[in-house]
């Protein structure tokens, strides 16, 4: 279980550079970024492990508490949560050619 809080440090560390990202884009007088298919299907995943997980997880399972034949593995979490990540990275990836395109419109101007 303590592997995943370094996940989530991944996900806030993610998120503070994609927020300081659309303040420097804001800064210079460009729109951020607009939210794409995959940061869409990103969060989608990210929230969707966070319930499975709270509602099902080993331990913390606010239904296996009382269900415990409703746990989930902790193979199973580790892969939903490895999808989570990976979606929560290709998003991220692929909001970096549009930032940049912004900007180099934004210098031509």
């Amino acid at each position: 279980m303590q592997a995943f809080a370094w996940v989530f440090l991944l996900f806030i560390a993610k998120d503070i550079i994609m927020i300081l990202g659309s303040v420097i884009l804001i800064a210079l007088g460009t729109r951020p970024v607009a939210a794409e298919f995959w940061g869409k299907l990103a969060t989608f995943a990210f929230y969707t492990v966070m319930v499975v997980i709270i509602g099902f997880g080993p331990e913390i399972g606010a239904i296996s508490m009382y269900y415990p034949q409703y746990t989930i593995p902790e193979t199973f979490m580790f892969v939903l949560v490895v999808i989570a990540v990976v979606l929560t990275f290709v998003a991220f990836f692929s909001y970096i050619p549009s930032a940049i395109k912004q900007l180099k419109e934004n210098t031509k101007k």
